[in-house]
């Protein structure tokens, strides 16, 4: 069974990070169509030239300027990847439609309560909604949530550009690993994006009460997105925005007896370039077979509230 898409908005994330040929997966589009299992029955973009254009490149079989123009609604799956501003009317939009499942791009919307009824909306219409913080999809992530490294000792975690546009990536990928987070407290605060999007340092909980730390940088000088986690069985740190990864067990020290310390480092790549390959392949089996989706409404929702959290606490600084 082949199962149709629709792709709303015809920007990078659709497919301007790639093209046909390169090796990696870094669009909507071609993920959809290196899977094999999809097809691209039509595009939605508000300038008409650029949907015509993708859809020539991707061989979309139809584009259109907008919703509205779209009279056969029946798609298996609706990737929106139109920005942020508009996620929350296009969700809206498509409720009624005979689609199975909306794959949104993050976040859901700007407003945590928009997002709060269009979680609770498509689950009363039971209607799938999957969300593309891909991390969750990625390999190695979910390799480690298989693997038994103890307690949690500490988990520290660096950003830079804004604790909505990259913060929450970082959160997401933390209660992915760890469970539930609670906000302790903000520590920081550094305006190095959007001055609606401020980069914030925290501490954080785990549900055990063990220490998650945000750390900020400064985009201005650099970007940065790393991941440091010590356990009591040893540490896991992912680096270079998650495309390599160190693990290393607790072993005993060869040069003082009685001491324990950690394996050699070793830096291995992870596979985050084919997260989104990772996706879409979890959406055909959720769709044909049941298999659980692995970043949905329900965890993206997660993670707006741990931001929306972070935010309301800017005023306390400490």
């Amino acid at each position: 069974m082949t199962l149709s898409v629709l792709i709303v908005g015809c920007g990078n994330i659709a497919g301007g990070y790639d093209d046909t040929a390169s090796p990696g997966i870094r669009s909507h589009a071609k993920a959809y169509r290196h899977h094999g299992g999809f097809t691209l029955a039509a595009c939605v973009d508000p300038d008409r030239e650029k949907a015509a254009a993708f859809a020539e490149r991707w061989g979309v079989a139809r584009a259109y300027a907008s919703l509205d123009e779209i009279e056969d609604r029946t798609f298996d799956v609706v990737s929106f990847c139109s920005p942020a501003e508009l996620h929350a009317d296009h969700l809206q939009s498509v409720l009624d439609w005979p689609v199975r499942l909306a794959f949104c791009e993050k976040p859901l919307t700007l407003d945590i309560g928009q997002s709060r009824r269009l979680v609770a909306a498509y689950e009363q219409a039971g209607k799938a909604l999957a969300v593309n913080y891909q991390r969750r999809w990625e390999a190695c992530v979910r390799q480690l949530q298989c693997e038994d490294w103890g307690k949690l000792l500490v988990a520290n975690g660096l950003y830079t550009k804004g604790v909505q546009t990259n913060g929450s990536h970082l959160i997401d990928l933390m209660s992915a690993l760890l469970g539930p987070l609670t906000v302790d407290r903000v520590t920081d605060a550094v305006t190095d994006y959007l001055p609606e999007d401020p980069t914030l340092g925290a501490v954080l909980r785990t549900a055990d009460g063990a220490p998650v730390k945000l750390s900020v940088g400064d985009r201005q000088c650099f970007t940065i997105f790393e991941l440091d986690l010590l356990f009591e069985r040893g540490r896991v740190t992912f680096g270079d925005s998650g495309y390599n990864w160190c693990r290393r067990r607790v072993i005993d020290d060869p040069r003082f007896a009685g001491y324990r310390i950690l394996e050699p480092v070793r830096w291995e790549r992870t596979a985050l370039d084919l997260a989104l390959s990772e996706a879409v392949g979890n959406i055909a089996e959720f769709l044909l077979s049941g298999k659980g989706l692995l970043s949905t409404g329900r965890t993206a929702l997660a993670t707006q509230e741990v931001v929306a959290r972070l935010l309301s606490f800017q005023g306390e600084i400490r």
